[in-house]
């Protein structure tokens, strides 16, 4: 049976994607290319091979293999899904970057790359403004964006958007005003904390509605 609701958990996959990269940022630096393109190509691809044999004992039913094991543990389908994810996201935002700095990239930057022009009279992307996230563990978070934050039940730190400027939280998900048993499980423990279960359902708290939910 295929569901006709994936579009709706694209934001969470994304999101969970860019806290893992930010943590094994601040932990492992650029290692994944330091031996050059070569490199790169073989650190993702050995995710490729560990996928590969684990989806041959379900005939490469990559859905199947993904529902014998949601936890996410090391060795699951899952785990190596997302970690082939993530390397592919650093390959192409390695290029990005590589093309900015020769200044080759082809026709008008996107509005995102434009530079701004501060009051000062300096110059500066758009990018040097702080971009907060969610399930950040307290050594990630800078001493100036502190106050912006609150702890969870599973110790990790959400921003705190009732009493965050819009602009540094705005790009984090939305999230649903319910969800069911099994949704709830499967989303981020940190959000989790932002919910409450009745009627056979978790809703999101009133409180948070306004700007945590969709």
């Amino acid at each position: 049976m295929t569901s006709k609701d994936h579009m709706s958990y694209l934001e969470q996959v994304v999101h969970r994607d860019l806290t893992t990269l930010h943590r094994k940022e601040a932990t492992y630096g650029g290692s994944w290319k330091k031996r050059g393109g070569a490199g790169a190509y073989m650190v993702a691809f050995r995710k490729v091979d560990r996928l590969e044999n684990i989806t041959t004992k379900y005939g490469y039913d990559i859905f199947r293999a993904l529902e014998a094991d949601m936890s996410g543990a090391d060795g699951s389908a899952l785990a190596e899904l997302r970690d082939l994810r993530c390397y592919l996201i650093l390959i192409e935002a390695e290029m990005l970057a590589r093309a900015e700095e020769r200044a080759t990239l082809p026709g008008p930057l996107p509005e995102q790359f434009q530079p701004g022009t501060p009051e000062d009279g300096g110059h500066h992307s758009r990018y040097d403004e702080p971009q907060l996230d969610d399930g950040m563990c307290n050594e990630q978070i800078e001493n100036k964006h502190v106050a912006y934050y609150k702890l969870t039940k599973c110790g990790s730190y959400i921003v705190d958007r009732d009493n965050t400027p819009e602009e540094l939280w705005k790009h984090l998900p939305r999230l649903p005003r319910s969800l069911t048993h099994s949704e709830y499980k499967h989303m981020d423990a940190f959000y989790q904390d932002l919910y409450e279960y009745g009627y056979d359902t978790w809703a999101l708290i009133p409180q948070y509605r306004k700007n945590w939910g969709r």
